[in-house]
């Protein structure tokens, strides 16, 4: 499936199935949706909803077949869907002066928080078992366990490094970074051992910011 809106109308969500190439509208709530998560089995997506003027702001999920929608009831904005069936979120801790991230069961109940992002300045990964995160510190990308808070560094290059997205097996990790004086992205494995020394250079970029959209199988 795609999904997109149209004339940037933020209201409306289409959803395409490039299969059949049928188009159809799968969201309409009358206020804005953004930050979207799909299912480990592309049957429902996670999103935030909002609306100033009902005083809403939360995740909910549709179902895609029915277009049937479940609010979670927790305020928060999806990032990824795990295969433990959770919903990896994010939202902004002002009395803290920084982002708190969380998981929430799909199937709603109380969520926890597993990780506080003081403003390194690259959102963090979550692993498929989500049993840890890959987050930047010190402009380097850490492994880090949720389990027992232990970080560490993935490779041993000298460069800048950010924007991590950890693959739907688990087993890589993509970043973009300056290894080489230049912006490109790179792949790193996570299941061989640490650091990996000479992370495979996959292509070229012109800014960092271009490579925050996500891994697909």
């Amino acid at each position: 499936y795609v999904i997109y809106y149209k004339e940037r109308d933020l209201r409306r969500l289409y959803l395409k199935e490039l299969a059949t190439d049928k188009e159809r509208l799968l969201l309409d709530h009358g206020g804005k949706v953004s930050n979207f998560a799909w299912s480990p089995d592309s049957q429902k997506l996670a999103y935030n909803y909002g609306d100033d003027e009902r005083k809403i702001n939360e995740i909910r999920i549709v179902h895609v077949a029915s277009g049937e929608t479940t609010a979670l009831g927790v305020l928060g904005y999806p990032r990824v869907w795990t295969d433990t069936d959770e919903i990896f979120f994010y939202r902004v801790s002002y009395s803290a002066g920084g982002v708190d991230w969380s998981l929430v069961p799909a199937k709603g109940g109380t969520p926890r928080k597993v990780y506080f992002d003081a403003g390194a300045g690259s959102t963090p990964a979550i692993t498929p078992d989500a049993t840890h995160v890959v987050v930047v510190k010190s402009k380097k990308i850490h492994l880090v366990s949720l389990a027992t808070g232990e970080a560490r560094a993935i490779t041993a290059g000298t460069g800048d490094e950010g924007g991590p997205f950890v693959s739907p097996d688990g087993r890589l990790v993509a970043f973009a970074a300056n290894l080489d004086g230049n912006w490109a992205f790179y792949v790193a494995p996570l299941d061989r051992g640490f650091p990996v020394k000479q992370p495979p250079r996959i292509a070229g970029v012109s800014q960092l910011a271009g490579f925050r959209r996500g891994w697909y199988p």
